[in-house]
């Protein structure tokens, strides 16, 4: 009962303080509960208007952009990746020792990578996987010890690794694709009840295997 009440509590409460920016944040949180990730965006934004360095309206906004864009079509997307990037980026800028937001915008480039690679654009993929990697690695590198990030890490190389094979350059890809492997091979070492990490095995290999075939 008190989630069927929670999106018109939010929705009274912010009309009734359009200036006040926790309202607009609670609105859009209850907006994304309910599934509304459009009018999400619209009272993030007003969030963002009413407190441009408040890292909490730039990470709903993030959110609300990451929930909208997996519901339009491939124009929209184009054009809100970027938005959706700018929101993260402002977030990590205001609170730099945030991690999980870091993490957050990682997984943003990595999404805005697949965007372009859908679009055909490898070059610019590559370096929206670059920009993912950068992120990821430098998590690892301050925990070493997550194995959450070092299997985002092995990912995002698995990523820069395709969009070199995609555009021809074999060696570079397999080169790629072996730094990844490692980091999964140890993974799963060190985790041989984890049934996820212990199947990214053979991930790497195949693709490995695609590309020493097709160099042949």
């Amino acid at each position: 009962a008190s989630d069927k009440k929670a999106l018109p509590n939010a929705e009274a409460f912010a009309k009734a303080n359009p200036k006040n920016v926790d309202a607009q944040l609670w609105l859009t949180r209850a907006r994304l509960q309910a599934g509304k990730a459009e009018s999400a965006v619209d009272s993030a934004e007003q969030a963002v208007k009413l407190a441009p360095n408040n890292a909490q309206a730039q990470f709903w906004l993030g959110n609300a952009y990451g929930n909208y864009i997996g519901q339009v079509g491939m124009l929209s997307k184009m054009s809100m990746a970027p938005k959706l990037r700018d929101a993260y980026e402002a977030t990590v800028k205001l609170d730099p020792n945030n991690l999980s937001w870091q993490s957050d915008l990682s997984t943003t480039f990595l999404r805005i990578g697949d965007v372009l690679t859908r679009q055909g654009k490898l070059s610019e993929a590559f370096e929206a996987y670059q920009g993912c990697y950068a992120i990821r690695k430098s998590l690892v590198e301050r925990d070493s010890a997550n194995s959450i990030w070092q299997n985002d890490l092995s990912a995002s190389l698995s990523k820069l690794g395709d969009a070199l094979e995609a555009q021809g350059k074999h060696e570079e890809a397999v080169k790629i694709y072996y730094d990844s492997l490692e980091i999964r091979n140890l993974l799963a070492y060190q985790n041989p009840s984890n049934a996820i990490l212990q199947s990214g095995i053979a991930i790497n290999p195949e693709k490995l295997g695609d590309v020493l075939m097709a160099e042949n």
